[in-house]
């Protein structure tokens, strides 16, 4: 899965909470944002927020391997027995693939808010301090990213020692210490890394302080000048500062200069690498080298103080996470995987998500049971079936047999796993992901009866997430025994509506209107003949769909099916107030040629009309056409209704319409040839312009050295030559 530097880097601030005056904590991304698109009835990436809850109580439905790993953790634990607590569960605060609560990096500053809020009233406690504005995020104009840079801890401590310091040390040097401090932060947002040529900013510092300055207020100089250095990137002389201060027993900050050192050395392992140098890859090796060198340092420097100092302690495991990953996954997995939650385990499971994007799918074989289960879930097929396998093999248990069936195809599985996931008892969390995945192999290996039963007795049980209804819904369609119940089980609701009722009846009408998922379009036009099709037209009329009555004309045309066509024109017309003249003019026609050329003509000026084959793909020919790289899945599965006789019939129909060139290549040459042989027809000018226009919308050749004139250049120099002074003529300007 994708791990990027910015994620990496964020994750790099939070590493543990302490209250230190200037050096702020932040927040980290976890691993897991994979570009799922999100499909509004079947999330791809994971269940609703409205689901998360019971899903990680035990109810996990179906589990796809597209779900980023935080949820497939959540399904292991409930799988394997060990279901998150409401409360376990609103600890991690979850948010997309993100432990919230860890990782949800300042975009605005929202999160900063009441901090920063404070720490402004609290510098007005300072009579004629100057008015500031503080911008806590970096940005890294190398790299381009952005970090928090200074985090509420930083400005929380800050009002606290401003208010300490002007009462013990009076308004004048608290007035001082102020001054200082707004050095400090002015470091904060500044942008200190620029790409080469650009002029860099001069990082503020503390002012030199009066020779008559308290001791405390040196001591405090001194970190708030280390603090500046490291706001402001240079973090060699920051650390060096952190240091001396380390050594200075009478200082306030002393207990932290140590660990602050060695977060120095973390940033700038982490923040400060300098502009890529991809071309020279032994420059690359060496500077990773240095960088790996730099974390290893400052782990030995963390572990020597992580005994007595929490912080230290806290920060170590995330330096593990860096520079002993495999290590650090099988400890983070060992604490995560069983018991109950601690105040840690958050911080562990970001770092355990984190540390998944740093390895390859390799490394990741010989793992933990845990580990290797998410890895079988989400690993290609063959891969995660052979891993699921060895794993059932292994362990004998339902867990195992999740992956096993969900990456199975028909043949794959041997009877005695078959026999083995039949018989999990309907109490087992995996129950109803194994069902589905039965009912899908029945399916594609020829026993939709079978699969019916087996699903049409799972839709009768209430409870389920709408999710998981609809992926049940999605293969009740093609086990339907009737045309009827096809359509039924067509009807989907988005998945963060509420659950849904059992079906008891698959003739029983669905609530009007109704939302349907792309499969339904998928088998409608791929599996339906023209005679199907229009049977299906009342049973279609109130599902949220494609015009289905335009489908049929179109096709019908395509075709050559002009009696069908006839029975549908009078529909096709409705709304389309500026070309039911052209309707008309077909339907006033009285042979198979005069009703081609008045069709042409409607095609020409109604572009959306499309034979479509489960997407718009006629501007691009069959090459872009949606077709199933196997026969061996729901996609390619035919609906149980339909006859032999029915599916033939559709075959042949629907390869003559994958035969089709794109759109305008289709168009062109009769168009053109009706135009040359019909000139005072006044329809030619305006069915030549929409024509030009459409093929705007068209997939470009992909031969860029094609010598033959396109057919809308071809329409173009017809229509500006024969029609010079035609309206339609001097609306097109252009052919591309």
């Amino acid at each position: 899965m994708h791990h990027t530097l910015r994620q990496w880097l964020a994750s790099l601030a939070t590493i543990t909470t302490f209250t230190t005056l200037m050096l702020g904590s932040g927040p980290a991304l976890a691993s897991g944002g994979d570009g799922y698109e999100q499909n509004s009835f079947v999330p791809e990436s994971g269940p609703t927020t409205k689901d998360l809850p019971l899903y990680a109580g035990g109810q996990i439905g179906i589990v796809p391997g597209s779900y980023w790993r935080v949820y497939q953790f959540l399904a292991y634990r409930a799988a394997s027995g060990q279901p998150l607590t409401p409360a376990e569960l609103q600890s991690l605060d979850i948010e997309g693939w993100k432990i919230g609560a860890i990782q949800n990096v300042v975009e605005d500053d929202k999160d900063a808010t009441d901090p920063l809020k404070a720490w402004l009233a609290a510098r007005t406690s300072i009579a004629g301090a100057p008015p500031i504005s503080i911008t806590v995020t970096k940005y890294d104009d190398i790299n381009y990213f952005e970090i928090l840079n200074c985090a509420d801890d930083a400005l929380r401590r800050a009002s606290t020692t401003l208010a300490e310091r002007l009462q013990s040390g009076g308004l004048p040097w608290a007035r001082v210490w102020l001054a200082n401090q707004d050095a400090v932060f002015a470091n904060c947002g500044l942008v200190t890394r620029v790409r080469s040529g650009k002029p860099k900013p001069v990082s503020p510092m503390p002012a030199a302080l009066p020779v008559d300055a308290p001791a405390w207020l040196r001591r405090d100089h001194a970190y708030q000048t280390a603090a500046a250095l490291f706001y402001a990137g240079q973090f060699d002389a920051a650390r060096q500062q952190f240091l001396v201060i380390a050594k200075d027993k009478d200082s306030l900050w002393h207990t932290w200069g140590e660990y602050l050192a060695a977060r120095c050395l973390i940033r700038k392992a982490t923040v400060d690498r300098g502009e890529p140098n991809g071309s020279n890859a032994e420059y690359t090796q060496a500077e990773d080298k240095k960088w790996r060198s730099q974390l290893v340092q400052a782990r030995a420097e963390l572990a020597s103080m992580a005994v007595t100092f929490p912080p230290a302690r806290g920060l170590l495991g995330w330096v593990d996470a860096r520079v002993r990953p495999q290590e650090r996954l099988a400890e983070l997995a060992s604490n995560l995987q069983t018991g109950r939650f601690t105040a840690a385990s958050p911080r562990q499971l970001a770092d355990y998500l984190l540390i998944w994007d740093t390895l390859d799918a390799a490394a990741l074989q010989d793992h933990d049971p845990m580990t290797q289960w998410i890895a079988a879930m989400q690993g290609e097929r063959k891969t995660g079936l052979a891993a699921a396998r060895q794993g059932w093999k292994a362990h004998s248990d339902a867990l195992w047999l999740m992956p096993l069936l969900a990456h199975a195809r028909t043949g794959d599985l041997t009877a005695e796993e078959l026999k083995a996931a039949a018989a999990i008892p309907s109490g087992v969390p995996a129950f109803v992901h194994l069902q589905y995945h039965l009912a899908r192999l029945e399916v594609t290996s020829g026993k939709s009866g079978d699969a019916d039963t087996r699903i049409s007795t799972l839709l009768q049980q209430p409870g389920f997430s709408v999710a998981t209804r609809n992926r049940l819904l999605g293969v009740k369609m093609l086990t339907a025994s009737t045309r009827e119940g096809f359509f039924q089980a067509a009807a989907r609701k988005p998945a963060d509506a509420d659950a849904a009722g059992p079906i008891t009846k698959e003739t029983s009408p669905a609530p009007s209107p109704q939302a349907t998922d792309s499969d339904y379009s998928r088998h409608l036009y791929r599996h339906f003949s023209l005679a199907e099709l229009q049977k299906a037209r009342p049973l279609a009329k109130d599902l949220q769909s494609s015009p289905l009555t335009d489908v049929v004309w179109t096709r019908a045309i395509i075709l050559g099916d002009y009696a069908v066509a006839d029975s549908v024109t009078t529909n096709v017309m409705v709304g389309r107030d500026t070309t039911q003249h052209l309707y008309r003019r077909y339907q006033e026609a009285k042979d198979p040629a005069a009703k081609r050329g008045a069709a042409l003509l409607i095609l020409a000026n109604a572009p959306e009309l499309n034979a479509n084959l489960g997407g718009d793909t006629w501007g691009c020919g069959a090459a872009g056409s949606p077709t199933s790289t196997s026969n061996d899945t729901l996609d390619a599965a035919w609906p149980r209704f339909l006859s032999q006789e029915s599916r033939a019939q559709a075959t042949s129909e629907v390869q003559k319409l994958l035969a089709l060139p794109k759109r305008s290549d289709y168009l062109g040459p009769v168009l053109l040839d009706y135009a040359q042989r019909n000139p005072t027809d006044a329809e030619v000018p305006k069915a030549l312009h929409f024509f030009i226009a459409s093929t705007r919308m068209e997939c470009g050749y992909s031969d860029k050295s094609k010598s033959k004139k396109s057919f809308s250049q071809q329409a173009f120099e017809l229509l500006r030559k024969r029609y010079p002074n035609n309206e339609w003529a001097q609306r097109t300007k252009y052919y591309y």
